[in-house]
Parts: C-alpha cells; structure tokens; sequence
C-alpha cells in the first residue's frame, strides 16, 4: 500500500520549544551530528529553511516527527522557538513513512545506517506492524525489510560492536 501524504494539510509556524513534548521514536541520536548541527547554528542561527516537522496533538502540544538532531541542538542553544511544518490527523503509519523520507532527506548531514534501519524495524515490528506495512514506511522491497530483521538474532553483543562501529564510521563522515 503506498501512502499519499500530500493529501494532508501542512502549515508553517514558529513554535516555542517546550510545546514539543513528545518524539516519533526513528532513529538514535548521533551526538556528533547533534554538535555539528550546534555549531551551525552558532555561526547562521537556525535556519528557517530548514524547519521541524510536527504533528499537531490535541491537548495543543506537539509530537517531533522530524528534526531529532535539530531540536537538540536547538535546546543546547537555548533557542525559545524555531520554525516548524505542523501536520494534523495522521496515522501512526503516516507519521513513521513521512518521518523516513524526511530522514532520507537528511544523509548529507546525519547519514542513516545499517544500524538505523534495522533498529526502526524491530521496533515497528515491537509495535506490531508487518514487514508489508514497514516495506510501504522505508520505500524497500519486502525482502529487503525481511533480511534487516534477521538482524535481530544477532547475540547483544555483537550487535553492541556493530552498533558502535558504525556510530564511529558516522563521526569520521561527519568530520570529513
């Protein structure tokens, strides 16, 4: 099933920070990323091209769907509000395929991994969704979604040195 998100109204709005009170768990934070975002934003400010993307909540607060790294670095800064893409009456499918194409949008800066992938689909699959319903999320083939989550049989352990090599691989592209 592919979802069409431009079917969805979005508004531009600064937002104060503290009303983002909740995160679409997609990926880990790279502290790396978060410094480097920081710096950035210590010589240009935050970009107002480069907004958060949130989900409009109804007790009038909202979910971070997009912008991890950026609201962390916009917190260290001390930052009051930052501009902000507010979407409204989505899906928790809908919030998660819009998170990872918002993410693949980002690789330049914080670069996804092997890491990121399979841990965002143990955790759908925790959640309850099927590989078909995460295939439609990532945009991949169901054999694609169904060997990341193979990694899941790897002992603790060595998933632990590759979550570690590769958090590593990510620090060195960034420094680059």
């Amino acid at each position: 099933m592919v979802l069409d998100l431009s079917l969805h109204q979005s508004e531009h709005k600064m937002l104060p920070l503290h009303l983002i009170t909740t995160r679409l768990p997609v990926r880990r934070l790279q502290p790396a990323g978060v410094q480097r975002l920081r710096k950035s934003i210590q010589r240009s400010g935050f970009l107002e091209n480069f907004p958060l993307l949130v989900l409009a909540l109804d007790d009038g607060t909202f979910q971070l769907l997009d912008g991890n790294h950026r609201y962390e670095a916009a917190c260290l800064e001390q930052i009051a509000a930052i501009p902000c893409v507010v979407k409204s009456h989505l899906t928790t499918q809908e919030c998660y395929t819009l998170a990872m194409r918002s993410n693949s949008a980002t690789e330049m800066m914080i670069p996804s991994t092997l890491v990121t992938y399979a841990e965002f689909i143990w955790e759908r699959t925790a959640e309850g969704y099927t590989q078909e319903e995460i295939k439609g999320m990532l945009g991949w083939s169901r054999e694609k979604v169904a060997q990341y989550a193979l990694l899941r049989k790897l002992a603790l352990p060595a998933w632990q040195m590759i979550v570690t090599t590769f958090e590593q691989t990510a620090v060195l592209v960034l420094l680059c």
